[in-house]
Parts: structure tokens; sequence; C-alpha cells
């Protein structure tokens, strides 16, 4: 089944601005994980990033997961 939500939503963008809100999907891409990994980590405590749920969105800010994966916790 084809996504529905583009390929806007669904791929990395060429260059990403630190402040950018980013997708689950486009999060799991730059982590090179699964939703079910992403989340798990996140319950667990070992994804230490702030994520943002709004009215059927769900946003991660890309400075925040990449500082994230430079110290390891990703």
């Amino acid at each position: 089944m084809a996504n529905r939500r583009g390929p806007a939503l669904t791929t990395l963008p060429e260059n990403i601005h630190p402040d950018q809100r980013l997708t689950i999907e486009q999060a799991c891409l730059l982590r090179g994980c699964g939703r079910s990994k992403f989340y798990a980590d996140e319950k667990a405590g070992l994804l230490k990033i702030r994520i943002e749920r709004t009215a059927g969105m769900v946003r991660v800010r890309a400075g925040d997961l990449i500082d994230a994966m430079n110290e390891g916790f990703a």
C-alpha cells in the first residue's frame, strides 16, 4: 500500500536545519530504525528528546534528534 502522506513528509530533505520539525517517518529514516523501535526507545528513556504531539501530528525537532544521535543515545 502506498503511503498517503506524500514524499515531502516521508523522505528526508536535502538540507536539515536544527529547528526544523521532522515527521516521525523522517526521524526514523534519519535514525535508521522503525517506528516501533523509536517509540520503544522513547518509552524506555533511551531517546531523550521532546516529541511534539498535536492534533493528529507527531513532530521531532531535528536538532534535538541529531544531538541525541551524536551523544550516542539514539
